[in-house]
Parts: structure tokens; C-alpha cells; sequence
């Protein structure tokens, strides 16, 4: 494939301005040609916005659009394995939102339609494409701060009432939105699969119905430890992640900025998260790479399968109030 990819983004919710910029700035490899919204008028806003030629208020007309080479679902998180297999089923290329499911099983159907299918399918873990997490990585591999022992990031911000319908339908709901990207960044990291995930946590909130607060212990085969605390309590925000080696520390500060002890190593400059960056436009520019070269991409479907077992531990064990053990959730893939 040398062509422009033909991209429609679907559903024009909180995140879906990220997408539609990134698009946009990868316009020699891409072209947005359509956006859907069951609400009419939210679709037509975007297009008169942004100058996008085609609205659809139905998906399986959008599908059915034989022009159209891949989809952005943009949908709430209970969607997206059955609109990720219906457009794999009408041969369209997905890139969708995390979490990539709300469950292993139905991540697994995901992954099975588009190998069927022949298409791509890609998780939008944006935060990978951060030249901070790309140069930790690098860092790591050398083994500039020695072997490491233990990471522990906080990602913390302030949520006091619903800003969409569907977070009210989400019992673990801070898992649901904010723990795939800390713990996908932890799993590209130490490229390892954990052996054991331990949760804490519960919902301390008038307004959002789900749990509010949790921390997530993961252990690993090699005996590294991880931490993740995540909180919709913490005013003002608060991101940062540090990495404890055998002969240094190293820090990720708000996702952009590396410190090897007291070194700032690599920072770039970064707006609203919710406006989009340099990291959506990377993830863009991997995923229309990806289908224009046949390849599979950063952040494939059959990658994030393992953090999809993490993700159901993290809720099981907020649920059993117990270790789960990841061999319960089936054997991980390492990344």
C-alpha cells in the first residue's frame, strides 16, 4: 500500500481531538475523510471544524464505505472489542483507544478477527511515544543505572463530578481510564511479563461511583518490583515516575521529562493532553507506516493481550481483596 491512509474517526468525545490533530499533521501519510457520532450535531461540528468532507450517525454505514482504509474508535471502553471486530470484518484497519478491551477474552477476539482479516490493530498507548520513555528504554538496555530493582509511578489528578455518561457505568473506573497507561510504560520498560499483581484501593467520591483511588503492586520473575498509584483526588496533578537500578536512579517527570540522577536528559515541550502532541502524532505516524509497509505496529493488539492480563488481575484482586497470580490469567507475552 503507497496510497494516503483513509481514516475515520468514530465517536467525537473527550479524547477524539487528539486524534483528529494528529491526522491532520500527518497529512503525507493520511487523510481524514469521515467522523461519526450518533449525535448528529456533534458530528457536524467537528466536520465544519476541521474540514472534514463526510459525517456518518450510524457505524455499520460508515463500514460499509468501501473508501474508507481504517477507523479511530473513540468509543466508550465497553464498545470497542465489537467495533473492533466489525471493522475488521469489513477489512478496515483500527486504531483504537485505551483499554483496548474490558476484558483478555474478548482483547484475544480482537486480535483473532484482524489476523483473519489481514488488518492492523493498534492501542492507542500514546505515552510510549514520548522521547523520554524512548530514551529511558535506550538507557536501560545499557544498563547506565545497572540492573533495576524497583519502579514506582504516581499519576495522579483531580476528577470531583462525571464528564461522561459511561464512566458511571465502570466499577473499577480509575482502572478503566488511567491505569493502562502506567502500567503499559512499566511493562515497555522492563520488558517483562509480571508473575503477581496485588491492588488496593476504592471509591472515596460523591460523584463518580467507581473506584476513585488504588495502588497496584506487580512482581516479577526476575525479582523486580512495580508500584502504580493512581488517584482522581490529587489537586494539583502529579506525574512522575521513578526507576531504582543497582547503580543509579533514574526519573520520568509528566511523561516528557528524563533525569538520570541529576541530569535532565531529554525534555520537549508539551501542551493539553486532551489537545494532542508530539506523542499522538508519533502514534499516528506508526500506525499509517504500519499499513502502508504491511507490518505489524508499536502497541499491536497481540502485544497489549499481556496488559490486558493485568488489567483483569488488577480488577480481580480489587474484587477477591487477594494476590492474583498471572498465571490464572493465561501465560504473557513479553514486549
Amino acid at each position: 500500500m503507497t496510497k494516503k491512509v483513509k481514516l475515520a474517526v468514530v465517536g467525537i468525545g473527550r479524547i477524539s481531538t487528539a486524534h483528529i490533530r494528529s491526522i491532520l499533521q500527518a497529512k503525507e501519510k493520511a487523510e481524514l475523510v469521515a467522523v461519526m457520532s450518533r449525535n448528529r450535531s456533534r458530528a457536524e461540528k467537528a466536520a465544519k471544524e476541521y474540514g472534514i468532507p463526510s459525517i456518518y450517525t450510524e457505524y455499520e454505514e460508515l463500514l460499509n464505505n468501501p473508501e474508507i482504509d481504517g477507523v479511530i474508535l473513540c468509543t466508550p471502553n465497553e464498545v470497542h472489542a465489537e467495533q473492533a471486530i466489525a471493522a475488521a470484518q469489513a477489512g478496515k484497519h483500527i486504531l483504537v483507544e485505551k483499554p483496548m478491551a474490558m476484558s483478555v477474552e474478548d482483547a484475544e477476539k480482537m486480535v483473532e478477527a484482524a489476523d483473519r482479516h489481514h488488518v492492523t490493530l493498534m492501542i492507542a498507548q500514546c505515552r510510549r511515544f514520548f522521547k523520554a520513555a524512548r530514551a529511558a528504554k535506550a538507557s536501560l538496555k545499557q544498563k547506565q543505572i545497572g540492573e533495576v530493582i524497583d519502579t514506582t509511578h504516581y499519576l495522579g489528578v483531580s476528577f470531583d463530578r462525571v464528564l461522561t455518561e459511561w464512566w458511571n457505568e465502570m466499577k473499577h473506573l480509575i482502572v478503566e481510564l488511567n491505569a493502562p497507561h502506567p502500567l503499559d510504560t512499566t511493562l515497555y520498560l522492563l520488558e517483562e511479563a509480571p508473575e503477581t499483581v496485588y491492588a488496593v484501593g476504592g471509591s472515596f467520591s460523591d460523584q463518580l461511583t467507581g473506584t476513585s483511588q488504588a495502588t497496584i503492586v506487580l512482581t516479577f520473575p526476575s525479582g523486580k518490583t512495580a508500584t502504580v498509584h493512581l488517584s482522581f483526588h490529587c489537586a494539583p496533578p502529579y506525574n512522575e515516575r521513578i526507576i531504582v537500578g543497582t547503580n543509579g536512579t533514574m526519573r520520568i517527570k509528566d511523561e516528557k521529562d528524563l533525569w538520570i540522577a541529576d541530569e535532565l536528559m531529554v525534555t520537549e515541550p508539551y501542551g493539553s493532553y486532551l489537545d494532542g502532541g508530539v506523542n499522538f502524532e508519533r502514534q499516528m505516524a506508526e500506525f499509517c507506516e504500519a499499513i502502508i509497509d504491511g507490518r505489524e505496529p508499536i502497541a499491536s493488539g497481540r502485544e497489549i493481550v499481556t496488559l490486558m492480563r493485568v488489567l483483569d488481575a488488577v480488577k480481580q484482586s480489587l474484587d477477591q481483596k487477594r494476590v492474583i497470580s498471572l498465571a490464572e490469567k493465561g501465560e504473557g507475552v513479553k514486549q
